[in-house]
């Protein structure tokens, strides 16, 4: 009882969410930094986390931006101070196979005709590196 009640508290008063896991908690704030970092750059954030599913293939876009007329696919990678591969590193050639899927697959249900993929890499005790066309 005294354990439930704890919980509860911890749920009321810092917005804890029982079934959000660290990785998922650590996501969403590198997302946050990665969305506030764009949005000093000059970007528009139209859209986050758009998940997509074609047959059996699933497919995310962390965040949706607009840079000027262009939008804009961005990829947030975090990785800790002590990860054995850098966030840059982090994006394999699967990962971007299912990048330009995934935007692909929006584009054509949005009537985007032109876009870019981005990606905010974030490797902690590091400054932001934002890389431009990754794909």
């Amino acid at each position: 009882m005294l354990l439930t009640k704890f919980w509860d508290y911890l749920l009321k008063n810092f917005k804890l969410h029982p079934k959000r896991t660290t990785k998922q908690i650590t996501g969403e704030r590198a997302e946050k930094i990665a969305e506030e970092y764009l949005i000093a750059n000059g970007l528009k954030i139209i859209g986050r986390n758009i998940k997509t599913q074609n047959h059996n293939q699933k497919g995310e876009i962390d965040l949706l931006c607009k840079d000027g007329p262009l939008i804009v696919f961005v990829e947030v990678r975090y990785r800790k101070i002590n990860s054995w591969i850098s966030a840059g590193k982090s994006i394999n050639p699967k990962k971007k196979r299912i990048l330009v899927r995934t935007a692909k697959l929006l584009m054509k249900k949005m009537g985007i005709i032109q876009a870019r993929i981005d990606a905010i890499l974030i490797d902690e005790g590091k400054e932001i590196v934002w890389v431009k066309n990754l794909i």
